[in-house]
Formats: C-alpha cells, structure tokens, sequence
C-alpha cells in the first residue's frame, strides 16, 4: 500500500515539474510574430493591363482619390506613383 503512495507522490511530483517546464517555455517563446504581407508594387504594363474601373479600386485601396473622367494613361500614372 505505502508503494502506491510513494508512486502517486513521485508521479505528482514530476508531473508539477514538467508542467512548470512548459509553462515556463512559453512564456519565454511568447506569441508567434504577425507577418504582414507585403505589398507588391505593380509595373506600369501590369497596371495598364487592369480596366479603368480596376484602377480606380487600386487608388482606392492605395488611398488616393482619382477622377474616374480621366483618361486611363493618367489614371495609371497616378496609381503608380501612389505604390
């Protein structure tokens, strides 16, 4: 009977050390990193390639306001710069 004690007392014993361990690693490890994902900026041709309507979303998203009057060539111009 007295080995069965001593067994769960030894058992208890290590499990306690063991869950201090991983508790311990985790806090030195801490939260993975946020990666932000890079934004790729466009060449002139792929921009030309978008319509009129797409550029207007991209200078949207970029956060230039683009007047949807003009002609396409000055609208990618105006994208390009904003990248």
């Amino acid at each position: 009977m007295i080995e069965y004690v001593i067994g769960i007392l030894a058992l208890a014993i290590v499990g306690g050390i063991v869950y201090k361990g991983v508790t311990k690693a985790d806090e030195i490890i801490g939260e993975p990193p946020v990666v932000q994902p890079k934004s790729t900026k466009l060449s002139k041709a792929r921009l030309t390639a978008l319509t009129k309507a797409q550029l207007l979303e991209k200078g949207k998203e970029l956060g230039i306001d683009v007047d949807k009057k003009l002609v396409k060539s000055k609208i990618v111009n105006q994208v390009y710069k904003a990248q």
